[in-house]
């Protein structure tokens, strides 16, 4: 896989291989964490966009038909959690009515629907059945690249929170990804998506961890209304969702998962060595041996909270074969010694369910222990690094495959500057 990326956010240009793992190591402000969301943005909002599109269509259709049989407007207007509820619950039963071939069919169908909602005490006049088949005709006429751009902008406006183009010029963004050999393109414009080419589907999703403490979001994990208040949806949202998907994956899914992962919740353990649970309020704790009781997951330590967000994820089974994950800098509330652990989990991982992962990094310590493991485990032939720089305005990247030492040396600098800085103190003495 390839992505190239042209004049977004701070980036002019830049280019990345992906084969297994790959690593972007550099200073603070130099486009890492750029890279990595304009990764999960595409994925996510490319992946399986074709069954977005239809439902977005009959959750238009659903809103004509409640609006134009309510019993009272007032309840769509003032009562919006009832009309997400409804579409949440009832989409399943109305979407067999969706499909209109003539106005007979139309009727035929109303009827049915005022019974899903109970509203029967509207006359059905030919008047009102004429208005209903010109909306939802309008619905079915709207071309469908118009509406895929719009469901790819509303997500990289989320991640990006609308700051999608260049910082320093007006020209248009452009995302090129390479799956399979086919290149798929989003252009944008004034943070609008302006054009799109899908020569192949996304089926796979991309998780993105930011924060050891987007572990308190699991809290949220059974709350219906949570994405619909939130105005934006961040990486967590996202997480929640595959979380809750993943509830439908068989028993021998699960067992083979179990068996596969024995050694990484071995690797787990030796950190973390509790359990995670819900409690009766549905919120997770941490327990123990040794505790009086479960530890609620917003006071256990940032460092246990990275290899818990891991645990929990693993718990519910969110990865499949060939996902994709990307972590930004998941080092930062790291000790050394649990960097190690961290980084072989992560080669690990790799190896387990074959993803694709992203990896971010000013750390020397996690960065060596990627390139131990990699080589322990056999998949360094599948790993990649690249640099970060500033570049004026501009961040820029540079591979640096087989030729590692680049990053060690600009690592180093700030320990040369100590260097000089407590020598010059011993002349000035």
């Amino acid at each position: 896989m390839k992505l190239v990326i042209d004049n977004l956010s701070r980036i002019s240009h830049a280019e990345f291989n992906f084969r297994g793992i790959t690593v972007i190591a550099g200073n603070n402000n130099t486009g890492k964490s750029t890279v990595g969301k304009v990764l999960f943005s595409s994925f996510n909002s490319l992946r399986n966009i074709g069954e977005k599109v239809t439902k977005q269509r009959q959750q238009q259709k659903a809103i004509i038909l409640l609006q134009t049989l309510a019993i009272d407007e007032n309840d769509l207007s003032n009562n919006a959690w009832w009309l997400w509820d409804f579409i949440r619950d009832k989409g399943n039963k109305i979407s067999q009515i969706w499909n209109f071939r003539d106005k007979q069919s139309l009727i035929k169908s109303l009827k049915n629907f005022r019974k899903v909602i109970g509203s029967d005490r509207i006359s059905l006049t030919d008047d009102l059945i004429s208005e209903i088949w010109e909306k939802i005709n309008a619905v079915d006429r709207i071309p469908e690249s118009d509406i895929q751009r719009i469901l790819i902008e509303r997500v990289f406006k989320d991640i990006f929170d609308k700051q999608i183009n260049s910082i320093t010029d007006s020209n248009k963004a452009q995302i090129q990804l390479t799956v399979q050999k086919k290149k798929i393109g989003i252009a944008f414009f004034n943070n609008q998506c302006i054009d799109i080419s899908m020569p192949i589907q996304l089926m796979h999703k991309a998780v993105l961890l930011q924060t050891p403490d987007s572990i308190h979001a699991f809290n949220n994990l059974d709350n219906p209304y949570r994405t619909f208040v939130n105005k934006m949806r961040v990486p967590e949202d996202y997480l929640i969702d595959f979380m809750k998907q993943a509830k439908n994956k068989t028993a021998i899914d699960e067992v083979q998962t179990r068996i596969k992962l024995e050694d990484i919740y071995k690797l787990i353990h030796d950190v973390v060595p509790g359990q995670f649970a819900q409690n009766e309020n549905g919120d997770f704790i941490y327990k123990e041996i040794g505790y009086k009781e479960g530890l609620h997951i917003v006071n256990l330590s940032t460092g246990s909270k990275s290899f818990g967000m891991l645990s929990l994820i693993l718990n519910h089974n969110v990865f499949s074969d060939e996902d994709v994950l990307i972590l930004d800098e998941p080092e930062v509330h790291l000790h050394p010694e649990w960097q190690l652990k961290y980084a072989q989990l992560v080669i690990l991982l790799q190896k387990v369910f074959h993803l694709t992962i992203l990896l971010t990094t000013h750390s020397p310590y996690f960065l060596e222990a990627v390139e131990v493991y990699a080589r322990k485990y056999g998949v360094d032939n599948i790993t990649n690094y690249y640099i970060a720089r500033n570049r004026g305005n501009h961040a820029e990247f540079e591979e640096v495959t087989g030729h590692t030492d680049k990053i060690y040396q600009e690592m180093a600098e700030p320990f040369d500057q100590l260097n000089k800085l407590r020598l010059q103190m011993e002349m000035d003495k």
